[in-house]
């Protein structure tokens, strides 16, 4: 019998800047490739994209499979993502006019986000092999892989999940937050992805979804709930955050997009991992142990550089028509750069990021050996 703790890999939102989980698991997946068993995977947003297709390829093993979805981000385009051509901006920004002044005479709703992500869309029937995801699951070669989405009308986080029947996980549901048993599709990973204004909200039902960060106050939770006892969490926003002179100038759309996307994204996961570490301590204490409470052995990964400013110098990559439109939101400047660092889809960037990942990581080789060594 296996007596090895099960272990979860949280993988968060954050547009192009997912890239960086990569390096990270490519990193894990080399040198732990066969400890890991059935494991569990929670993606959101972007990391639910990754997520679903490392489930998807998990027969092969996780080592080829890290190595497959690096070369899927390292071929990427901006163009892979959305539409870049001067057509579709043009024909975006006549929307978003002709909304803001006769839309409300003509009484007719015509736009639905700032960006048409129908290569997205394709993209993912490309790659998504539903038969095969649903396979691996059932057989086990991993525990259960959970996608988080936004409910539009009330605000909760749902997080979508499917389980191996050697699971044995049940559904939960809570005020703010709940968890539902089924099998996952391509609308549930679109929904977990679409962020909010940028892109366009899913219909899963009767219902509308968005980016699962948006609402999502305690990102860990879906691992424990699916059984986790080690949680390896990679965020995608720097560890130490340096404090800048004060600014001068008003903040541009892009500044304040990229401070609105930096909170969606990464606030309630700093907050989760730090409320999870104190909940340890506090276990490790106890005079006496507690059934009601149980350890969760973390080790959490984060950016030891600063993926926003790391996106500056990668305009030149990015179709004139949209580096148009972003430059007229402010992007040009330092303190704008994370905005575009999220829609900053192309090659040379992502091969950065996964770079970055993969010597992150292997400098945080021995709090990883702690979580992957361990049975």
């Amino acid at each position: 019998m296996n007596n090895q703790k099960r272990v979860a890999f949280v993988l968060p939102g954050g547009g192009a800047r997912a890239a960086y989980q990569l390096g990270v698991l490519k990193y894990i997946f080399e040198k732990w490739h066969s400890s890991i068993r059935s494991p569990i995977f929670i993606g959101v947003s972007a990391g639910a994209i990754n997520s679903q297709y490392l489930v998807q390829h998990s027969h092969e093993g996780f080592h080829e499979a890290i190595n497959k979805l690096c070369h899927v981000w390292g071929s990427l385009k901006v163009q892979s993502i959305y539409k870049t051509d001067v057509l579709g901006i043009t024909e975006i920004l006549w929307h978003w006019l002709r909304n803001f002044t006769i839309g409300r005479f003509v009484g007719h709703r015509i736009i639905e986000s700032a960006l048409d992500v129908e290569p997205l869309n394709k993209l993912l029937l490309s790659l998504v092999d539903l038969k095969l995801l649903h396979e691996n699951i059932e057989k086990g070669y991993v525990s259960a892989l959970g996608i988080t989405a936004t409910h539009y009308d009330t605000g909760r986080s749902i997080t979508f999940f499917q389980a191996s029947p050697q699971a044995r996980v049940r559904e939960w549901n809570y005020p703010r937050r709940q968890g539902i048993q089924t099998k996952i599709s391509i609308k549930h990973i679109l929904a977990s992805a679409s962020i909010p204004i940028l892109f366009p909200a899913v219909k899963i039902g009767q219902d509308y979804y968005g980016d699962g960060n948006i609402r999502f106050s305690t990102p860990l939770s879906p691992a424990i709930h699916l059984g986790a006892e080690k949680i390896c969490v990679i965020g995608l926003r720097r560890r130490l955050v340096q404090f800048q002179k004060p600014s001068l100038e008003y903040p541009s759309l892009a500044k304040i997009g990229g401070t609105l996307l930096n909170a969606i994204f990464h606030d309630s996961l700093d907050y989760d991992i730090m409320t999870l570490q104190r909940i340890n301590d506090l276990i490790d204490n106890l005079k006496a142990p507690s059934e009601q409470y149980r350890k969760i052995d973390l080790c959490a990964l984060q950016p030891s550089q600063d993926l926003g400013h790391m996106a500056l110098g990668y305009e030149k990559f990015v179709p004139k028509a949209l580096m148009f439109l972003l430059n007229g939101m402010g992007t040009e400047h330092k303190g704008s750069a994370d905005l575009l660092s999220y829609l900053l889809f192309e090659g040379h960037y992502i091969h950065r990021l996964m770079s970055l990942g993969y010597d992150d990581a292997k400098k945080q080789h021995a709090d990883l050996a702690k979580l992957f060594d361990s049975a």
